[in-house]
């Protein structure tokens, strides 16, 4: 209580110091008030991504071990990545890998396509099993759906065919702002 009161007493000996101190106080205020920059939708750095591995036909366990593991370690090897933030989801043939990266990144495209250049040499110590790694870091645009297509009975030929109508059917939806395929398998002659 007493220093309080110290400060209360000073305040009321000294009234002209804090007026004009209040006064600066409400002088800036009306200036930060009037020229600091105002945004509707002001501009927010997401230091997050994703990275999803394609491994069709392995098991969780299998995914885990030669694919996420491997990731995972790839990864960090990017002094950029986030170390403490950066988990990985493995199930029947698929890896999710979420990846954040460091407070101190500015121009997280050029972090994000160094990964990218450096997962496409990665891809290759993988087991040839592994369909496709693919990067997602425009958290801006958000995925709310993803569709597999799968068939034991069909060829790939079909299924592309069944993903080609299903793209056009979803692109005539308004709300849909962007599709993409991921893992479209190749026909090949054996």
């Amino acid at each position: 209580m007493g220093r309080s009161a110290n400060i209360i007493s000073w305040s009321m000996r000294n009234f002209r110091i804090t007026f004009l101190l209040v006064g600066c106080l409400f002088v800036f205020g009306i200036y930060g008030l009037v020229h600091i920059p105002k945004q509707e939708f002001p501009e927010y750095t997401i230091r997050q991504g994703g990275v999803v591995g394609g491994y069709p036909g392995a098991t969780s366990e299998e995914v885990e071990e030669q694919l996420a593991k491997p990731l995972e370690q790839f990864l960090m090897t990017y002094k950029e990545v986030k170390r403490s933030k950066t988990t990985s989801t493995s199930q029947n043939g698929m890896c999710y890998v979420m990846v954040e990266l460091n407070d101190d990144v500015n121009d997280k495209d050029e972090v994000w396509s160094k990964i990218k250049h450096g997962l496409a040499a990665f891809k290759m110590q993988l087991p040839a099993g592994v369909a496709a790694l693919v990067t997602n870091d425009d958290f801006g645009d958000t995925s709310a759906l993803l569709i597999t297509l799968e068939s034991d009975t069909r060829s790939y030929r079909e299924l592309k065919g069944y993903m080609d109508d299903l793209s056009d059917r979803l692109r005539r939806i308004e709300s849909v702002s962007n599709l993409r395929p991921y893992g479209v398998q190749q026909e090949q002659i054996s």
